[in-house]
C-alpha cells in the first residue's frame, strides 16, 4: 500500500503451540480501515527435536521446543520489527498439564519479544473472544469455520503471495488474533462479509 510509514502499525500476532505456533505479521493502517498480512510462519518445534537430538535427551524435549519457539519469535521481531503484540492466553480446560505448558510457551514468546524491545505492548486475548470477534461461536473448536470465517474478514488484505484460505490453522488463527487487535486497539472498522 502507498502510504506514509508514519499511518502504519505493525502488529506481530501469535498463536501459541507447543508444537505449532501460529505467526502472522499484519500492516495495521488506522486511516485506510484496513490491516494486511505481509508475513505468516508456522513453527514446527518437531523439526528443532529431530536436528538436536542429543541436545533434547539432555535437556528434555519441551526445553528444546521452547528454545525454537524464543529463536523464531525473536528472528521474526528483528525482520519486520513490529510496534506491538497481541498472542491467544491459555485456556485451562478439563486437563491442567495442556494448560501448564501453553503457559510455558507464552512466557517463552515474551522473553522474545521483551528481548527484543524491553518496552514493547504485549497483550494476550482468550480463544473464545477472538472466535466471537470473527463470528464463529466462543466455543467452537471446528477450525473450517475458523478459517471460513478469516477468508471472509472484507477489511484483510493478504500479501504474502499464498491465499489465506492455504493458511496453515494456526496462522488462521494468528490472523484472527491480529485482526481482533487491529479493530479494539488501532480503530479500524470490523467489517465481515455477508
Amino acid at each position: 500500500m502507498d502510504v506514509d510509514e508514519s499511518e502504519v502499525v505493525r502488529v506481530l500476532a501469535i498463536d501459541p503451540g507447543s508444537s505449532t505456533t501460529g505467526i502472522v505479521v499484519m500492516d495495521v493502517y488506522p486511516e485506510l480501515g484496513v490491516a494486511e498480512i505481509i508475513h505468516r510462519r508456522t513453527i514446527d518445534t518437531r523439526f528443532r527435536l529431530q536436528q538436536e537430538k542429543l541436545r533434547a535427551e539432555r535437556l528434555g524435549d519441551f526445553s528444546v521446543k521452547l528454545e525454537k519457539i524464543y529463536d523464531e519469535v525473536l528472528d521474526v521481531c528483528r525482520i519486520y520489527r513490529p510496534d506491538r503484540t497481541r498472542h491467544e492466553t491459555p485456556y485451562m480446560g478439563k486437563l491442567p498439564l495442556p494448560a501448564i505448558r501453553l503457559t510455558q510457551v507464552c512466557t517463552a514468546i515474551r522473553r522474545a519479544l521483551w528481548d527484543y524491545n524491553p518496552s514493547m505492548p504485549v497483550e494476550g486475548i482468550d480463544p473464545s473472544t477472538v472466535k466471537k470477534h470473527v463470528g464463529v461461536p466462543g466455543n467452537s473448536g471446528d477450525k473450517e469455520l475458523m478459517r471460513c470465517a478469516v477468508v471472509g474478514i472484507a477489511n484483510i488484505k493478504n500479501s504474502t503471495g499464498t491465499v489465506l484460505s492455504a493458511f496453515t490453522e494456526h496462522e488462521i488463527d494468528a490472523g484472527a488474533i491480529g485482526y481482533y487487535d487491529a479493530v479494539t486497539e488501532l480503530g479500524i472498522p470490523r467489517r465481515l462479509k455477508s
